[in-house]
């Protein structure tokens, strides 16, 4: 008997793609028993596109925040499984199926993360596309196991899939993350309980839209850099100075010194985004406490 499965989204002003994300969800060739979107009070519009699906159960999410609206949904779940995307998201039509394929792998599989990818419309979504999926979350080709605590093929909410009682039993998102790293902490918390096998599969594919202006990237790697901090905090707990991002803001801002043409304004974003992921740090690092710079 195949296992039954929800999906679940947290939306927050998502007008321009939710309704590009529920048309691939009604293509799945899988089928989607439960299909619940946790909206954080959102004014242009997402919630009516949402309430137009009668396939939806629309519930409010009053934190607002990514980590509060998934646990607001995760309540209303009755499957055994739970799959994760986001409103700005669009997974390929046999995407509930190659997750499923891979958690029927082996009865303790608990956990499967799919491959993110993209389709830049502009040079500056390019830019931004190869540093998020080559520089940071190397989602390679091939299906592997997932047992390291990085970022290295991790299983992020835009595409993944856990079993209800495991999450049940980890208590479901920490919402003290907020927006910043909440599922990467709670894929940590689930190789902590050691309760089964974390599978990363690349058949199970999903569209992210990528930041197109300056003021979306340098907000978004900000995010990322408040990210490191709370896992920094509540995971590896030390004091951390990543060398190696300083080694290549340096490097980069030179390659835009000496460049032209397109290769420096892709150094420019580039340097513009290493600067906001410090930035994110240091406010991370100040606000709880911690030094991960």
């Amino acid at each position: 008997m195949a296992a039954s499965v929800s999906v679940v989204v947290p939306t927050l002003n998502e007008a321009s793609g939710i309704g590009s994300l529920l048309e691939s969800l009604r293509r799945q060739s899988y089928p989607v028993s439960e299909l619940i979107v946790a909206d954080g009070g959102s004014t242009d519009g997402t919630r009516d596109i949402v309430a137009r699906d009668p396939a939806v159960t629309l519930v409010d999410n009053p934190r607002r925040h990514a980590a509060a609206g998934r646990n607001v949904a995760l309540r209303r779940c009755t499957t055994d499984w739970v799959l994760f995307t986001d409103g700005d998201c669009r997974p390929a039509p046999d995407w509930a199926l190659e997750l499923m394929a891979a958690a029927r792998s082996g009865p303790d599989v608990v956990a499967v993360g799919g491959r993110l990818t993209a389709e830049p419309a502009t040079a500056f979504e390019r830019v931004c596309a190869r540093m998020l999926l080559e520089a940071v979350l190397r989602h390679s080709a091939g299906s592997r196991p997932v047992t390291a605590k990085t970022l290295d093929g991790a299983l992020v909410t835009a595409n993944c899939a856990y079993r209800r009682h495991i999450l049940e039993r980890v208590g479901g998102f920490d919402e003290r993350f907020a927006n910043f790293g909440e599922d990467i902490d709670l894929m940590f918390r689930v190789l902590d309980l050691n309760a089964g096998r974390l599978l990363h599969t690349a058949n199970a594919v999903v569209v992210g839209d990528m930041p197109d202006t300056l003021g979306a990237t340098v907000r978004k790697w900000r995010q990322y850099g408040m990210a490191s901090s709370y896992l920094n905090k509540y995971h590896y707990r030390r004091i951390s100075v990543d060398a190696g991002l300083y080694r290549r803001l340096f490097e980069t801002v030179r390659t835009a010194a000496i460049a032209s043409g397109a290769a420096r304004t892709e150094a420019l974003i580039c340097a513009v985004q290493l600067v906001a992921h410090i930035g994110g740090k240091v406010e991370g690092s100040v606000r709880l406490r911690t030094v991960n710079l």
